[in-house]
Order: C-alpha cells, then structure tokens, then sequence
C-alpha cells in the first residue's frame, strides 16, 4: 500500500468505532520500510484519539448512566468492546515493542480510572451498591 492509501485507512478506522475489516487490512498488510517511520506517528495519534473519544462518550453522559441502570449496562459493553479495539490496534507490526508497551500501559491507567470514578460515584449515588455491581461486572478483565 502507498502512504497515501495508509492514511485512508487510518482515517476510516479514525471514523468507525470498531471496524474489524479495516483494522484486519492495517494489521495484515505488509509495510513498506520507506514509509514505516512516517505512519509510527499517524497510529499513535489515531490510538491516543480513539482512547480519548471512547472516555469521553462515558464521561460526557454520567448524569443519563447513573440515572438508567440498563443504559449504563449498555454503555459499558460498548466502552469494553472498543477498548478491547484499541487494543487490538496497538498490536499492529508497524508499532514497534517499547511504544505498544506504553500505549498498553496507557490505556490500562486510562480506563481503570475511568472504572475508578464510576464505582466511587456510584457508591455514592445508590447506597445498596447495585449500580456498582454493575460496573463491576462489566469491567475489562486485563489479559497481561
């Protein structure tokens, strides 16, 4: 793929949640030395954007997550599902080891304060803890 094609690429999974196909096709399509210095930086921006937008679609809807038990049940499968995609994007040949590591490591601080802060609000909100168990039943279990 040419440099140009890449950056199309980056900016459809940029765009799209989880879009398994692209994410297949950036994973499994061998990369051209000359160009591989010049993506490095592109995916980690990509990686850092969609780690920020998915908080941000917790973060930014606290009040209706604590308001609809199921809402939240919803909204935590859904962050878990693309957490596990960024994941899953860090784990790319283009990527060398040292910088996967500390992008897994960010990712795994950034979403346990996120859970963090949800289970300190919640046994704040809901004194019998059944919005905390719900949270806590939909944590990511880290697979290190």
């Amino acid at each position: 793929m040419s440099y140009e094609e890449y950056i199309n690429l980056l900016n459809d999974i940029k765009t799209f949640d989880t879009n398994l196909e692209k994410l297949e096709i950036l994973k499994k399509t061998p990369v051209n030395p000359n160009i591989k210095e010049l993506l490095i930086p592109k995916i980690i921006d990509l990686i850092k954007y969609k780690l920020q937008k998915t908080i941000s679609k917790i973060k930014d809807h606290l009040d209706e997550l604590f308001d609809d038990i199921n809402y939240l049940d919803l909204s935590l499968v859904n962050f878990k599902k693309e957490t596990n995609y960024i994941i899953d994007l860090i784990d790319n040949p283009i990527i060398n080891e040292k910088d996967q590591e500390e992008l897994l490591k960010m990712v795994y601080n950034d979403t346990d304060k996120v859970y963090d802060i949800l289970i300190k609000e919640a046994d704040n909100i809901d004194r019998n803890g059944t919005i905390s168990i719900v949270i806590k039943n939909n944590r990511i279990k880290w697979r290190q």
